[in-house]
């Protein structure tokens, strides 16, 4: 059992899985890695799940028996748990009890990787937070220490995750009005000229083009792109500059366009108003309220999983097919990634259709909500 889902606690649980152990993560975040938002942190949750591992979401507060081996979950779930393991990455706000019962355990100081407690096994503390917890045990003060915390990486298994600056939840909290946008990049090692797909998520002012904050998640490439990402904010860049940034275009080394240059592009095309976007948690509203989705996904991908009540043309098929669409109808197009589902979004505006695009479309959407999808029996 291990409490809190972020990257020390998702360690811990696949050590256990290579063991041939069972292992579950209780978070009270709605998905793991706090400093993600749910939809990115959504592939690596299906990573985990897709390796045996159990996740337990939105339990804001368990209790340890000790005695009798058992976790107690806030909705009266309980759970046998041999061990436990505290990751405070995503309870680093909780750790004076509030998500905790350290009474039932019976420590009151937890560092390292052991607290001689058996059969629980608290750890996963930092440096920075180890160092102000012996503070009042060493010298009777309290202090505080800090790393620095802007660039963070993160991995499930074979996805990897970096975040740097604020989430779009932080930003709407802090009361800044943020606008998101969501590409799925391809990008290619140098020794393997196989495509590499990752997701990019960029918080921005879409009145000022300030970034803040970005999200990558896929299977390589992601460190070296949340650096650049993070170098840019340090030095003041805006979304303009993203889409101008230069980096290594040569075929051996690098895509035509790398997936930075998109999200900048991408961004500035939605504040210029050559776009008009929805995220995903908004589409079962618009849709309730009489909105369409217009799938533009080619039939073999429609085949493999779609939207239900959805109206399927092709892009390359749109212009000829025009006139099967109301205009008296509202339309949300989507297609696999929002790269197609863009250019039909400026064919159908300059024909005089009330559309909006999909942020991140079908694949974002399969990620966070695959069960509100229908798929082949």
């Amino acid at each position: 059992m291990i409490l809190g889902a972020d990257e020390n606690g998702i360690f811990v649980a696949e050590d256990l899985k290579d063991q041939e152990l069972a292992a579950t993560l209780v978070t009270p975040l709605s998905h793991v890695i706090s400093w993600l938002d749910e939809e990115m942190a959504a592939f690596l949750l299906r990573e985990l799940t897709s390796h045996g591992i159990r996740v337990i979401t939105g339990q804001t507060q368990v209790t340890l028996q000790a005695d009798q081996q058992k976790v107690v979950l806030k909705d009266g779930t309980v759970l046998p748990a041999d061990l436990v393991y505290l990751d405070p990455g995503d309870l680093a706000d909780n750790l004076a009890g509030t998500y905790f019962d350290w009474q039932s355990v019976g420590a009151r100081y937890a560092l390292g990787k052991k607290v001689l407690h058996p059969p629980f096994l608290l750890g996963g503390v930092y440096m920075n937070l180890g160092s102000t917890a012996t503070a009042p045990i060493v010298s009777k003060t309290t202090e505080q220490h800090y790393t620095n915390p802007q660039i963070k990486l993160g991995r499930a298994y074979n996805m990897l995750a970096g975040g740097v600056g604020r989430t779009e939840e932080q930003a709407k909290a802090a009361g800044l009005n943020p606008e998101v946008i969501h590409v799925l990049g391809k990008i290619h090692d140098p020794d393997d000229p196989a495509i590499t797909l990752i997701n990019l998520k960029l918080v921005f002012d879409p009145k000022t083009g300030a970034i803040y904050g970005a999200q990558i998640v896929g299977p390589m490439g992601v460190s070296k792109r949340i650096g650049i990402l993070a170098e840019a904010m340090k030095n003041g860049m805006t979304i303009a500059d993203l889409a101008d940034i230069e980096m290594v275009a040569t075929p051996p080394y690098g895509v035509r366009k790398d997936p930075i240059n998109m999200l900048g592009e991408a961004a500035v095309n939605l504040t210029r108003g050559l776009s008009r976007h929805i995220q995903w948690y908004d589409l079962p509203a618009a849709l309730a309220q009489g909105a369409k989705i217009l799938d533009v996904r080619n039939p073999d991908e429609i085949a493999a999983g779609h939207f239900p009540d959805s109206v399927n043309i092709p892009l390359d098929q749109l212009r000829r097919r025009v006139s099967e669409l109301d205009k008296n109808q509202a339309y949300i197009v989507s297609c696999r990634s929002g790269e197609r589902s863009y250019v039909a979004y400026r064919f159908l505006v300059q024909h005089g259709f009330n559309v909006t695009n999909l942020d991140g479309a079908y694949q974002i959407y399969q990620a966070v909500r695959p069960q509100d999808l229908v798929y082949p029996k």
